[in-house]
């Protein structure tokens, strides 16, 4: 016994193993075989046979040459002029093996002459084909097996230049969204014809899936794995694949996502930015700041800022502003490190920051405009401010400065029983208003209500801004010499 005898096959054991591919694998093996040749035309047929539960499978080509080795149609894993050819789609020489094991009998004809296989076993025959290759066989088919063929037939992308028909019917070529060019993982083979992983340059292409398809990755047009992503990715060269030939591994899976929503950002819109694809593709490092501003953008639509835990009060003015606050479990960790990487969103202690810390956002300190340095306008409302106080928060005592800080961007600020007005935010024209106006009266009632909350949305603050309000209007109509006097300036 030599070597090659080492091991026995057992068909039915094969054919247990890819059942769960579904039958429609056959015409993905047979289809793949005839494109890699130099055809022009395909044709296959398909129909129960009536009275058992099988179908007739047929499938030619005209490429000119056929089978250069017809052994190659029986011998399993036989070196093939395919495995050095990443644009090709075969790898093992094992398609059609692996077909043969789902039929109950077969017949391969083509130029060099023809192979068939019974109940009895293999046999050859001298007939030949001119030109081209012919592969027939009987396979078991239930009805409903034989209505999911005929449908997902239809979901293969030929390739241009090929005409396949099915049943009479073209396979219709598809024009793709949009074309690309990327470097993605392949296999190759190496001198000693060993299968190899590499990377290569290759094209791919972005297609709107059709009604009742799938979005899948395809192999140069065949379908090899469903995404359910937005759209079918068909990658012109061998996809990385399993054992079964029927997954792709997560990372490249994801190189593809990422691939996808680099490109095709522009055509993601509302709900599909929140899709579970393009969170996977936030993930990958390969993602593009502005693919990241444009996703957050779609995901999240208007002024937003990241939750900030050192400044509560910050997270609750920016709701009170409406503004979107981004909390730490929207986004997974390598999702938020590429989020800040864009650096588009900021904390909400940066863009409402509050006012009782004594620094400003980029960590300086307040810069206090000394007194002697006011003008009139600024005298008169922080006089003012100082001595409403004690009259409408029920004798509080405060304290009153000026700041400038533009960096801030509060126009005021409170804590502590310290008013600070920010000239940086309000400039130095708004000081020159009657302290009875609207603007000066509304922003002292607002951060007066500080006096008893700092957060904006809780009821306690509520409640204190309608007291010192209603306090302001009773201090109007009984004191109306009280405004009166900084009127007079």
């Amino acid at each position: 016994m030599s070597r090659r005898d080492w091991f026995d096959n057992d068909i039915d054991g094969m054919a247990q193993t890819i059942e769960h591919r579904g039958k429609v694998f056959i015409f993905g093996e047979l289809f793949q075989n005839a494109w890699d040749e130099n055809v022009k035309n395909v044709t296959a047929t398909f129909e129960l046979i009536e009275g058992r539960r099988a179908a007739l499978v047929r499938v030619q080509d005209d490429s000119p040459q056929g089978y250069l080795d017809i052994t190659h149609a029986y011998t399993l894993f036989a070196s093939s002029k395919k495995k050095g050819d990443p644009t090709k789609r075969g790898r093992f020489n094992i398609g059609e093996k692996l077909v043969l094991c789902l039929c109950e009998s077969a017949m391969i004809s083509t130029t060099t002459g023809t192979i068939v296989f019974d109940q009895k076993g293999r046999h050859r025959k001298h007939e030949k084909t001119k030109r081209g290759s012919i592969f027939e066989g009987v396979v078991k088919m239930t009805k409903a097996d034989f209505e999911e063929v005929i449908a997902k037939v239809r979901h293969f992308i030929p390739p241009e230049g090929i005409t396949t028909t099915f049943n009479g019917e073209e396979i219709p070529h598809r024009k793709p969204v949009k074309t690309f060019e990327a470097t993605l993982p392949t296999v190759i083979e190496d001198a000693e014809g060993n299968m190899r992983p590499t990377s290569r340059k290759t094209e791919v292409r972005i297609y709107e899936p059709l009604a009742g398809e799938i979005p899948s990755i395809y192999e140069m047009g065949i379908p090899i794995v469903e995404t359910n992503d937005k759209w079918h990715v068909d990658v012109q060269q061998k996809v990385p694949l399993n054992s079964d030939r029927d997954n792709v591994t997560p990372s490249y899976l994801r190189q593809i996502r990422t691939l996808v929503l680099n490109e095709m950002i522009d055509y993601v819109k509302g709900e599909d930015a929140a899709a579970s694809w393009a969170k996977n593709a936030l993930e990958d490092k390969d993602i593009k700041p502005e693919t990241v501003v444009k996703l957050i953008d779609e995901m999240f639509p208007g002024p937003k800022v990241i939750t900030d835990p050192s400044d509560p009060e910050a997270n609750s003015r920016a709701t009170a502003e409406n503004v979107k606050v981004l909390g730490g479990r929207v986004f997974n960790g390598p999702q938020w490190e590429n989020i800040k990487k864009a650096d588009f969103i900021k904390p909400a202690g940066k863009v409402f920051p509050t006012p009782r810390v004594i620094y400003s956002p980029d960590g300086e300190p307040l810069k206090i405009i000394d007194p002697v340095d006011y003008t009139i306008g600024m005298e008169n409302i922080v006089r003012f401010t100082k001595l409403v106080a004690p009259k409408v928060m029920e004798g509080t005592e405060i304290e009153v400065q000026v700041t400038n800080n533009p960096n801030i961007g509060h126009a005021a600020f409170y804590g502590k029983r310290r008013f600070t007005y920010n000239v940086g935010v309000l400039g130095r024209d708004w000081f020159n208003q009657n302290v009875s106006d609207e603007d000066v009266i509304e922003l002292i009632i607002h951060e007066f209500g500080h006096e008893k909350e700092s957060n904006h949305l809780d009821a306690r603050y509520h409640r204190a801004v309608c007291k010192v309000g209603a306090r302001m209007t009773w201090l109007a109509l009984s004191e109306p010499e009280f405004f009166k006097q900084f009127e007079d300036k």
